[in-house]
């Protein structure tokens, strides 16, 4: 998504640790075609989703990788399909929008270009964008939370708000209650 008026919106910047009525700032990232992305391009009210998943993940750790196979395939390791098949679907529907934060390669550096592309290899789903933090302000911010990985953050993405945050699982039971 695209937002035209994400100029004009407000930006807070970012806290060190992100807690529930933060307004996220405006963080620009390369993803994984090496294109730059700026956050505030999924908000917008001209988009088809209203919760914004914001997925703290390292390429070493493997329930991240478990993780976005579920989102990419089904394959469900983690125990989700059961619970959550109605955030999957609006993921793939485009009703949900989740966005992968990689925040280490398999040394604890930040993740590069390579990285990136290989991860959307291994776990491809077009709408999921994989996204490097290379100053780790995100998951530092999110991971101050909850102290493991992966964790999440869930936003409002008219306002950008943090309405959620924790591990993979409370983001994802916040979604699950507002389908």
């Amino acid at each position: 998504p695209y937002n035209p008026d994400k100029d004009d919106m407000d930006d807070e910047g970012f806290d060190s640790v992100f807690s529930v009525g933060d307004i996220i700032g405006n963080h620009t990232g390369k993803d994984q075609f090496g294109d730059s992305v700026q956050f505030f391009d999924f908000a917008a009210d001209n988009t088809d989703f209203d919760l914004i998943i914001v997925d703290v993940s390292a390429e070493w750790c493997g329930p991240c990788q478990a993780t976005s196979l579920w989102l990419s395939t089904g394959e469900d390791a983690m125990g989700f399909e059961g619970q959550y098949k109605s955030v999957r679907r609006a993921l793939n529907k485009g009703t949900v929008q989740w966005i992968t934060i990689l925040g280490e390669d398999n040394y604890g550096d930040a993740a590069s270009p390579a990285v990136l592309r290989a991860w959307d290899k291994s776990f491809p789903n077009e709408n999921v964008p994989v996204m490097a933090d290379k100053n780790k302000v995100l998951v530092d911010g999110v991971l101050a939370n909850t102290g493991y990985w992966p964790s999440a953050m869930v936003l409002d993405a008219k306002t950008m708000e943090v309405v959620a945050i924790g591990g993979v699982p409370d983001a994802l039971d916040y979604v699950a209650g507002s389908l």
